[in-house]
């Protein structure tokens, strides 16, 4: 099965809110994030630069670390720094990312402070009154909270229009077959 740009830019995205959620080096966040943008706006596809073994430093932004991470991604579908990262962190913490206002840094005062993980766990913290007191969250950040979690219930998750896309070109190819 292919993998596309969109999937390996938005690991890379993810990889970038865990850190800064865990409280890395900024430069070492700023370059997944870099490379992403750059990954999602690129007109060739990575997975057939790495099949054709082209050197992927020469793209502005990728180096030797984030090419090894891109072809990992490409020959096997997962990525081992990735995994190790989520066996520190939860990855349910980054469906707070999904409330407006809600940064990585946010989220990582609410897993530190209050060992809050889930968007059910907030909800309930934010209830019981217990995210007063903490340094960004004040009434309106608490109405904004409950809104949301309430919206995201109601509606479900929306997806970017290209990665919609690529999904259902990869479906359509399956049926396909």
């Amino acid at each position: 099965m292919a993998i596309y740009n969109s999937e390996i830019a938005e690991t890379f995205n993810k990889i970038a809110d865990l850190l800064e959620i865990e409280g890395e080096n900024q430069y070492k966040i700023r370059a997944y994030r870099q490379a992403a943008r750059v990954i999602e706006n690129l007109s060739v596809s990575l997975e057939e630069m790495v099949k054709n073994g082209e050197d992927l430093t020469k793209i502005y932004g990728i180096g030797k670390e984030l090419a090894k991470k891109i072809e990992e991604l490409v020959k096997t579908k997962e990525l081992t720094f990735l995994k190790k990262l989520e066996a520190r962190i939860p990855a349910s913490l980054l469906d707070m990312l999904k409330i407006p206002g809600m940064g990585p840094k946010k989220v990582g005062i609410l897993y530190k402070k209050l060992n809050i993980t889930t968007l059910d766990e907030l909800k309930d913290a934010v209830l019981k009154g217990k995210l007063r007191g903490l340094s960004g969250f004040g009434p309106k950040t608490e109405e904004k909270i409950l809104k949301h979690i309430d919206k995201i219930d109601s509606e479900g998750i929306r997806f970017k229009v290209n990665i919609a896309e690529e999904m259902a070109m990869a479906l359509e190819d399956y049926l396909a077959k």
